[in-house]
């Protein structure tokens, strides 16, 4: 009887000794595993501390097929990867701008899903696309930096354009500093360079088209669209290949101070130079510019453009000398025609030569016109 007990007894034994050793941690190497990441099952292996034959604690995972390959180290629960780890998947999808790019992650994850620091490289036929910053839940998140082809951009007015982008992002989305590169309906290609606020260019910026006949539009811009400031607008206009000038320092500063002047087509309480002698410009044009003057002249061509959100006035005229100016006014002049004797109060930009109808060249003065009346 005695025996028997005996028996008994160390069988219950040697069963909770190898009970209480399976609860213990183990190191395994290249254990076969099933594991989840990203959302989606691989069979791979698993190299670390297990319990109960489950991943437990710290450890690697690898995962290798003909098109994928996939290497995660973390933090396991119970065969689950938990908190933060570190993900290299060659293989990953990224869903961005209705395309899935598929490529290579390397950064940090959390519980499965690139989130925190981590790079992305992929592509989708013709398309590629390269990210490095913060990611949440396996997306683009807070702050990076990207770079994309065929990439779709509201440039104003909802016209969608797709070309190169290169530059900051939130959450995805063009924010910060940012360069864009696309063709117009014409076919030209362009370059903007500068700042950007949900998706459009918006702020200080830069667009340059790669054609001699478009203007340079540098200043500000609003909702994608060139939104310039006077001294911007004047400086756009005097950017064409066939017309071009640079606004003499004096005027820069005029322009800069005094805008509304301009916007508004008023200049009540301003001095106006009535004397204004176009030999004496001509000698010495960075004399001029600090205040308006008033010129008499015949209309030899006049119309009226909308530019940038706004109706803007070009005329071309010439006084009792046969000297010849080149006007640009904010708004339209009203009743003003061809062959019309007219008084202009306008401000010295430059002394520029223009091409002619008949491909000649013909000097002028460049000028910011306030009223043009008759």
């Amino acid at each position: 009887m005695k025996c028997k007990l005996l028996a008994i007894a160390l069988v219950l034994l040697l069963a909770l000794t190898a009970c209480n050793n399976s609860n213990e941690p183990k190191e395994v190497t290249d254990m076969a595993y099933t594991a989840e990441i990203c959302g989606q099952s691989f069979s791979g292996t698993y190299t670390g501390t297990t319990v109960e034959e489950l991943p437990h604690g710290a450890g690697t995972f690898t995962y290798e097929s003909k098109k994928e390959e996939l290497t995660y180290s973390g933090q396991w629960e119970n065969g689950t990867i938990i908190g933060i780890g570190e993900l290299e998947y060659d293989g990953f999808v990224l869903e961005y701008n209705e395309t899935e790019y598929i490529g290579l992650y390397s950064g940090q994850t959390e519980n499965g899903f690139p989130c925190g620091e981590g790079t992305f490289e992929g592509e989708k036929r013709d398309k590629y696309l390269v990210y490095e910053g913060s990611w949440k839940d396996g997306n683009l998140a807070e702050e990076g930096y990207l770079e994309a082809n065929e990439f779709p951009v509201d440039v104003g007015n909802d016209i969608i354009r797709y070309g190169d982008f290169k530059g900051d992002v939130i959450d995805g989305i063009p924010t910060g500093e940012g360069s864009y590169s696309a063709k117009n309906d014409k076919g030209i290609t362009y370059t903007y360079k500068g700042n950007w606020l949900s998706g459009q260019f918006n702020g200080e910026g830069e667009l340059i088209f790669n054609h001699n006949n478009y203007y340079i539009q540098r200043g500000n811009f609003t909702n994608g669209v060139f939104a310039p400031t006077p001294i911007q607008f004047f400086t756009a206009i005097g950017t064409l290949e066939k017309s071009d000038y640079t606004i003499i320092k004096k005027a820069r500063t005029f322009l800069e101070q005094h805008p509304d002047v301009f916007l508004t087509n008023n200049c009540d309480g301003f001095e106006i130079d009535k004397s204004f002698k176009y030999n004496e410009f001509t000698k010495d044009k960075d004399n001029f510019g600090d205040s308006l003057i008033t010129v008499y002249m015949t209309v030899q061509q006049i119309w009226v453009e909308e530019f940038w959100g706004n109706n803007f006035t070009f005329c071309l005229g010439y006084d009792g000398s046969c000297n010849y100016y080149f006007m640009y006014m904010y708004n339209s002049a009203e009743n003003i025609f061809e062959n019309n004797w007219i008084q202009v109060t306008m401000l010295p930009l430059d002394h520029f030569t223009y091409e002619t109808v008949s491909n000649t060249q013909q000097w002028a003065m460049a000028a910011a016109a306030v009223t043009i009346t008759k």
